[in-house]
């Protein structure tokens, strides 16, 4: 299904007041009718935008911001410094939101049924593929991928070993 965009809940502010305000980000997807098309031979070109809105407003109003470049069937993940990154879907790269940066991409396609996880250490654990009908190994586009690979953030490397936050409590008690 490829009309799907990507959405996340913003941080939360003022968690002490009466009324919290909540935010919802959502980006890239399809234009209506892309699915048939498709059915078709004909596939348009997905979207480039990211349109925000805070629901508990008692008239809520959409914000649009545009991407520098287009995703459909993306994973969104807040990261530990405030930033939103983008990752997976058809379309190559990541973004965030107000100020757009374009990372190191994979290698793999992670389109449809793929995921990314925000791990403790603050890098992201990225899986998932393309799937296709009783898992097929060869002979299409975008194999079915079983692998997983971990994404480290710019804000990982060593110049930032001073301004990164920990986790001190709770300890983790898992293992894999």
């Amino acid at each position: 299904y490829p009309s799907t965009g990507s959405a996340v809940l913003l941080p939360l502010k003022n968690l002490k007041v009466s009324a919290i305000e909540a935010e919802v980000l959502v980006c890239g997807g399809a234009l209506k009718g892309s699915y048939l098309q498709s059915l078709k031979g004909t596939f348009l070109a997905a979207l480039d935008t990211c349109a925000r809105i805070k629901i508990t407003d008692s008239n809520p109003e959409w914000v649009m911001g545009t991407m520098p470049l287009a995703r459909v069937m993306g994973d969104m993940i807040l990261l530990p410094n405030g930033n939103l990154l983008l990752i997976n879907g058809a379309g190559p790269k990541t973004a965030g939101w107000e100020r757009f940066e374009v990372q190191n991409p994979t290698t793999i396609p992670r389109m449809y049924h793929s995921t990314a996880v925000l791990l403790r250490d603050g890098r992201v654990l990225v899986s998932g593929s393309n799937p296709h009908t009783f898992y097929n190994f060869s002979g299409v586009l975008f194999l079915t991928k079983l692998s997983l690979e971990t994404f480290s953030p710019a804000y990982l490397d060593a110049k930032f070993d001073n301004l990164r936050a920990t986790i001190i409590a709770p300890k983790s008690m898992s293992g894999i």
